[in-house]
């Protein structure tokens, strides 16, 4: 709590409005912006801001450009002036009224061209009172939307070492936080709890922020609850606001949790009922335009929904390196190992500083080599996994293919054993097929062009008894009985 000796930038603008002096409001948001700006929730803020209007126009720039990002001038819902060039606060007008659009890569090339970010930390004192340590967070911020998770965590590091006054030390809070999520989610366990644990030591402020840092708090330490814990930690998260810009990792989180319980339809649920609210504008760009996707990706292949699962993944960023890895889950679900093999190799540059992620990136390897019948390939990758394996890896390779899960925890040393979930709605084993050969492929798309077996074997040039064998290899490898089954698994699975 903040020192009564100390000067409070939000008590004083309160007086001035009291008293309708919009000068001395004029003079602390020069001063002051951001003890302004976090010391006072919004709304009033932007009451207090209007006393003042005429003395921020004339003397202000920095409050006149907040007020305008108040009352939605700036993101041209109305005509509004321009901010001057000097502006210390106009650098980030653009880039937020982008990030706001849904667009945060256009947002984050902006901030990075801002000097404030760019500059190095000076040492012991900042005469920017915060502004340095909160434009890189809010850069930090923006390459987690837009899915630069390597940069946001250079940013998030810098932030800490920019010195801040006491009025804002929730910044500090803050980043520690976001580093600990993204470690939650992608990265390493011990060091997600290394910064919760410093978070929870930044001394607390009077911010109405803190309130948010709060519930990002939870959903930290939901993702970093034992996996005996899922369930309980599923219910927490669900019962939290949906975080403002943070909802693509709150969604995130919901799956992953989901997963681990054995409920994966229940982020599935949560994501559709946050899309029917309209937050998600057509134009969003990384995370932001490719969360919701992801989960619904996610939930058209465990339904056995191949069809849909390609669709879903042309609506996410086909730069960021989760596509990628849902990619290949669809082309080994697809009879194509060979193909998810080279994805996983060409994204692992992407994964390989993120223990977690590189072990979901792994898992799938391992899928995928088994899937190409190539056993030694495959218990290589899951002797490689195993030291690493996370509950939600584990249950993925579970998903996957459960004959594969079953033989590592028989012979891979240090493999764990996933219990089974008692009541899980999540369908197992829709990639233990077989892949197709090259033949096998021409035969099945022959068929679904409803040709005779006389008519296949003249157009690819083969004996009507190689049709019937290839037609028979291409039943046991669908699982099916009949014509019709074969077509209906293929169309599925996207084959066809």
């Amino acid at each position: 709590m903040s020192s009564v000796h100390e000067f409070n930038a939000a008590i004083a603008a309160r007086e001035a409005r009291e008293r309708g002096d919009g000068e001395r409001i004029a003079e602390l948001m020069n001063l002051h912006p951001l003890e302004m700006w976090f010391g006072l929730p919004p709304s009033e803020l932007q009451l207090v801001l209007e006393s003042g209007s005429a003395a921020l126009a004339e003397s202000s720039p920095v409050g006149h450009a907040v007020l305008q990002l108040l009352s939605a001038d700036r993101l041209g819902l109305t005509g509004a002036a321009e901010v001057t060039e000097d502006d210390r606060i106009s650098p980030f007008v653009d880039a937020l009224k982008k990030r706001l659009s849904g667009d945060a890569v256009a947002a984050l090339a902006l901030f990075e061209t801002a000097e404030l970010v760019t500059a190095p930390v000076p040492h012991v004192f900042d005469a920017t009172r915060g502004l340095r340590a909160f434009s890189v967070a809010q850069t930090g911020l923006t390459a987690m939307l837009a899915g630069q998770l390597g940069d946001a965590l250079a940013y998030f590091e810098k932030a800490l070492a920019c010195p801040v006054p006491r009025a804002l030390t929730f910044l500090h809070r803050e980043s520690h936080l976001r580093v600990a999520l993204i470690h939650a989610l992608y990265g390493g366990q011990d060091t997600a709890l290394v910064h919760l644990a410093a978070a929870a030591r930044v001394e607390r402020s009077d911010s109405w922020a803190e309130l948010g840092l709060d519930a990002e708090t939870v959903l930290v330490e939901a993702l970093l609850a034992p996996a005996v814990e899922a369930e309980e930690s599923l219910e927490r998260v669900e019962a939290l606001p949906i975080a403002a810009e943070l909802w693509p990792f709150h969604m995130l989180a919901t799956h992953k949790l989901s997963v681990i319980a054995g409920h994966p339809a229940r982020a599935r649920d949560r994501a559709a009922h946050f899309e029917r609210a309209g937050v998600v504008g057509p134009a969003a760009t990384g995370v932001v335009g490719s969360a919701l996707p992801w989960i619904r990706f996610y939930d058209a292949i465990a339904t056995g929904d191949l069809s849909r699962a390609a669709t879903e993944l042309d609506h996410a960023d086909r730069d960021l390196w989760q596509t990628a890895h849902f990619q290949a889950i669809l082309e080994v679900s697809r009879g194509r190992p060979a193909v998810a093999v080279r994805i996983l190799y060409d994204y692992a540059p992407h994964t390989s500083a993120l223990p977690k992620a590189e072990a979901q990136r792994l898992t799938v390897l391992a899928v995928a080599r088994h899937a190409e019948s190539d056993a030694p390939a495959a218990e290589d990758v899951l002797v490689a996994v195993a030291p690493h394996l996370t509950a939600y890896s584990g249950r993925l390779m579970e998903f996957l293919s459960p004959d594969l899960a079953a033989r590592a925890a028989e012979h891979v040393d240090r493999w764990p054993v996933v219990t089974e979930v008692p009541g899980s709605d999540a369908r197992v084993g829709s990639f233990d097929f077989e892949p197709l050969r090259d033949r096998e492929m021409d035969v099945l798309r022959a068929m679904a062009t409803q040709q005779s077996r006389g008519e296949i074997a003249e157009s690819l040039f083969l004996s009507v008894n190689t049709v019937k064998t290839h037609q028979r290899s291409l039943y046991r490898k669908l699982r099916v009985n009949s014509h019709a089954q074969a077509l209906d698994v293929a169309r599925r699975r996207g084959l066809i």
